[in-house]
């Protein structure tokens, strides 16, 4: 008998007891919840276009001049866009589709529930962050997937 594991539970190190369940996402879920972050992804990947664009004024052999003060900021821009992009909508689609259910947290007085927008607008970035790499990390991909 073969058996597909479909969830996993996960004890917080950002929040110790607090501990959280994942849903293994199958090719199908996971088409649902790219669906909703396309659009993000390709403004990500234009951000990156651009990022590489800017010559890197830090950059070994690149020469200081006035020009780098204005390259250094135009980078950290385009990063900070990225990283704008990626906390507002790509994290919340990821825990949004892959979450089940936490407990041992309380927002408010209250513990959070699915749609899990009390949680993404409230909880600990470290807890996000780690939800969030728990869920990436176990999306379901077989290893030559992940690769590609």
């Amino acid at each position: 008998m073969f058996n597909v594991e479909t969830q996993f539970t996960q004890d917080s190190q950002a929040c110790p007891g607090a501990r959280f369940t994942l849903r293994v996402l199958n090719q199908y879920q996971r088409s649902l919840r790219d669906c909703k972050i396309v659009e993000a992804r390709a403004r990500i990947s234009e951000q990156a276009a651009q990022f590489a664009a800017v010559p890197d004024p830090d950059a070994e052999g690149a020469s200081p001049g006035p020009e780098a003060a204005a390259e250094r900021v135009q980078r950290a821009t385009i990063d900070h866009r990225a990283g704008l992009i990626i906390n507002t909508e790509i994290k919340p689609a990821y825990i949004r589709a892959s979450l089940l259910s936490i407990e041992g947290l309380l927002l408010g007085g209250k513990p959070p529930e699915a749609p899990w927008d009390d949680l993404i607008q409230l909880a600990p970035d470290g807890l996000i962050d780690e939800i969030y790499a728990a869920a990436v990390q176990n999306s379901g991909l077989t290893e030559e997937q992940e690769k590609n």
